[in-house]
């Protein structure tokens, strides 16, 4: 009653309702700057496409220097587990390199969790191949530009290897968690994924078409737009005296959920493990 009888005061008596404080505009130029609204749009969406689930937001783990992290979703299907980070921009373009031709792929390496076929029924994680839908570019090489004439770059792969040190973090996790130690029963792949408001592009160029005198294109590449790639490289941050490579995804925030709805398994066993 006590609400109903304020806004019954409030309707009789405008002139007498509590104006707002005035907001600083820093407020709002704090939110328009912050990642964290379109982290949880991208959370949102996730949550709201058939067949996924939210498991964890803002995962804590630790990289190998010590610090402390935090990795922004993770989302699980019935079959694997995908770990994302959110990078919002306001200027940046990504533009992954095809030389010589438009390699298409179904392959993805990454870390997963399989349960030892012994009297202990461990978890252990490994990495290997694994064969997923849909189909995409894979690049060893992005360009970041991040000015409108294309001279600022900086590197996609401070960002690809944060996801994939969080993405090993979360299984080890995995590995010592009641849930999965008593449930988890088949080889579970765990993806590192980057859903960026960046557009994505494709130079598709033949290498003859460098300079090797300037290190510039004799001729401009075709360029196309992309809805994902595959990013992969090795790794060297996680220890391992020899890195094998791994594979991030990169996808447009527009068209994650058309990739969230086609992205699935076809090799349910892993290809050459290591």
């Amino acid at each position: 009653m006590l609400v109903n009888d304020k806004v019954l005061h409030y309707r009789e008596n405008p002139l007498s309702t509590p104006q707002p404080p005035s907001i600083p505009q820093a407020v709002y130029g704090a939110l328009s700057a912050s990642g964290f609204p379109f982290q949880t749009a991208v959370t949102r969406l996730i949550a709201e496409t058939q067949n996924y689930s939210v498991a964890s937001q803002e995962f804590p783990w630790r990289d190998p220097d010590g610090n402390d992290q935090f990795l922004d979703i993770v989302a699980e299907n019935g079959a694997f587990t995908l770990c994302l980070e959110c990078k919002k921009t306001q200027k940046q373009t990504l533009i992954f390199l095809a030389p010589d031709r438009l390699l298409n792929t179904h392959r993805i390496r990454c870390t997963f969790l399989t349960r030892v076929r012994d009297a202990t029924r461990r978890l252990e994680t490994s990495r290997a191949d694994w064969e997923f839908a849909p189909l995409s570019l894979e690049s060893s090489f992005c360009v970041v530009s991040t000015s409108d004439k294309g001279k600022d770059q900086r590197m996609l792969e401070k960002d690809a290897r944060q996801v994939v040190l969080a993405a090993a973090a979360y299984a080890t996790a995995m590995r010592s968690s009641d849930r999965f130690q008593e449930t988890f029963d088949i080889d579970r792949p765990i993806i590192p994924l980057i859903v960026t408001n960046a557009p994505l592009f494709i130079a598709l160029y033949d290498p003859l078409n460098v300079s090797l005198e300037s290190g510039q294109f004799i001729d401009r590449p075709e360029v196309v737009p992309a809805k994902w790639v595959r990013f992969r490289k090795a790794f060297t941050s996680d220890g391992r005296v020899n890195p094998d490579e791994q594979t991030v995804l990169i996808v447009g925030a527009i068209h994650l959920q058309e990739l969230l709805e086609l992205l699935n398994w076809i090799s349910h066993r892993p290809i050459d493990v290591r």
